[in-house]
């Protein structure tokens, strides 16, 4: 073989190699076309445009818009099938559009995908299953200018798929800065304002245009009555927020998070609602109350509930010490129950009174300020006080058989006391209210100038206020001379009386009853 015989040999050898390993290059990239899935792209929105509901769903590649059809799209707000809200189904490419008759204002949306969903090749989806759906309460486009409450989610929608788009806090304390794309197949991007600071915020999209979104505060807030309760108290508390006129979903959440009871209320135009839950099992609970309008939701603090005992109570110290006139404290103690009927007296005595209190203060205590003096003019209603503003007296109720018209006397009345507003039922605690006679503790001298007459009372008083009548023990001979005897029960009647009561001081003190 001549040299240029060798040459072309070689030259032809090695095309044919060249050509072989060509061949392979090819048929590797064929499979690997053949390989390819049809997937779902995730991030899946539901939000209004133009005045439609929509779920956008996005995929790898064009869909068989035969394959589009109810039973292949399954939507479901907390687990619960509402695909009858489901209007039309159709694709553009790769992005199918959902349509709904309405918004479904929920933060548990999901959408189940079947796969016999088919892209435009035939080949069915490979990633079939249930997927979250972002619910944006709020969407913006190019030029836009909107509001949203800083918690919910907003659709940033794009005229095509794929965009870039950038957001910017434009207030001088803001530096946030976010970079992202619509996605493959998708025209919506989610902006999330949940971390996001109150102000203004600039979108800018890849061709240059904008838009605005401003986050303000809804304040809404889940608050809790007691926070400490029974099994026979209900969950109580109200929702408030600073826009009213709103639908808020308040859920009652045990201790794994796991729904026990739910609710819808309608705020008032103060931005205010009360709720109600009965609850029947001990443990830690929560109320989280979402807005539906916006998607913004708030947790309250944590209830404890406990299993109910039998109400009781008891008086606190099983004597009680004072003197007659005197304000006798008279303190009642509560467990398992916020409501207390005291009675004071019996037939025996000559004297019952019924008193049934509220601890409105939660610490198990009420303290009964009872008034003998008062009780002594018959005016049993002014006679019982409680000694803690929290308290209160919710009922009067004097035996009409046994009232007195003068000071009560010295000696024993029994106390009784039970849970409850009934006073016929049995007593759970009793003691006993000792009265002593009063002790005169002073006895001041006054004196006036000789020639001095007082007709009654008001006119000593009126001599002390204009001078007349001053405090001396020195008494110059000639000189009227007045005594005055202070018996502690004095000073607690001008304390609890809102009219001077002279002349019955006076007939107390001459009497010495």
């Amino acid at each position: 073989m001549s040299e240029t015989s060798k040459l072309r040999a070689v030259t032809l050898a090695a095309l044919m190699v060249c050509s072989v390993f060509a061949g392979a290059i090819a048929f590797s990239g064929s499979a690997a076309a053949d390989n390819h899935e049809f997937t779902y792209e995730g991030g899946a929105a539901h939000y209004q445009t133009g005045g439609q509901a929509v779920v956008e769903v996005p995929f790898n590649s064009n869909v068989d818009s035969a394959s589009l059809t109810a039973a292949n799209f399954t939507l479901t707000d907390d687990d619960e099938n509402v695909s009858d809200a489901i209007t039309d189904i159709s694709a553009s490419g790769g992005t199918v559009t959902v349509e709904t008759n309405e918004v479904v204002r929920s933060n548990d949306l999901e959408l189940e995908l079947s796969g016999d969903i088919r892209n435009a090749t035939g080949e069915t989806l490979a990633n079939d299953g249930t997927y979250d759906v972002d619910f944006a309460a709020v969407t913006v486009g190019a030029d836009g200018d909107v509001n949203a409450y800083k918690g919910s989610k907003v659709a940033v929608v794009a005229d095509s798929g794929s965009t870039d788009v950038e957001i910017v806090g434009t207030d001088d304390d803001n530096n946030y800065f976010r970079s992202g794309n619509t996605g493959t197949n998708s025209e919506v991007y989610i902006f999330d304002t949940s971390n996001r600071q109150l102000g203004e915020y600039e979108v800018t999209y890849e061709n240059g245009s904008t838009a605005t979104v401003t986050v303000r505060q809804l304040g809404l807030s889940a608050n809790i009555d007691d926070t400490n309760i029974t099994t026979d108290d209900d969950v109580e508390g109200n929702v408030t927020a600073n826009a009213g006129n709103r639908d808020v979903d308040v859920v009652l959440l045990d201790g794994d998070d796991d729904e026990v009871a739910s609710d819808t209320v309608s705020l008032s135009g103060q931005g205010e609602a009360d709720f109600s839950f009965d609850v029947s099992d001990t443990g830690d609970y929560t109320v989280e109350a979402t807005d539906l309008d916006s998607g913004v939701t708030n947790e309250s603090e944590s209830i404890t509930v406990s299993k109910a005992g039998e109400g009781r109570a008891d008086v606190a110290e099983g004597v009680v010490t004072e003197q007659r006139g005197d304000i006798a404290n008279i303190t009642v103690d509560l467990q398992n129950t916020d409501t207390a009927t005291l009675t004071v007296g019996d037939d025996d005595v000559g004297y019952r009174t019924n008193v049934t209190v509220e601890d409105g203060s939660d610490d198990g205590q009420v303290t009964v300020q009872f008034n003998t003096y008062e009780a002594s003019i018959g005016n049993a209603q002014n006679a019982f006080e409680v000694a803690d503003s929290d308290d209160s007296i919710e009922n009067v109720e004097p035996d009409s058989q046994n009232q007195i018209d003068s000071l009560l006397d010295a000696g024993e009345y029994p106390l009784e006391v039970r849970s409850g507003d009934d006073a016929s039922v049995d007593a759970e605690g009793v003691g006993t209210l000792v009265l002593e006679e009063r002790n005169t503790s002073a006895l001041d001298s006054w004196t006036a100038a000789s020639g001095t007459d007082f007709e009654d009372t008001e006119a000593v008083y009126e001599a002390v206020q204009n001078s007349n009548l001053t405090q001396d023990d020195q008494i110059a001979y000639g000189d009227l001379a007045v005594h005055q005897l202070q018996p502690p029960a004095s000073k607690e009647r001008s304390t609890r009386t809102t009219t001077t009561r002279t002349s019955e001081f006076w007939s107390l003190e001459q009497s010495g009853g």
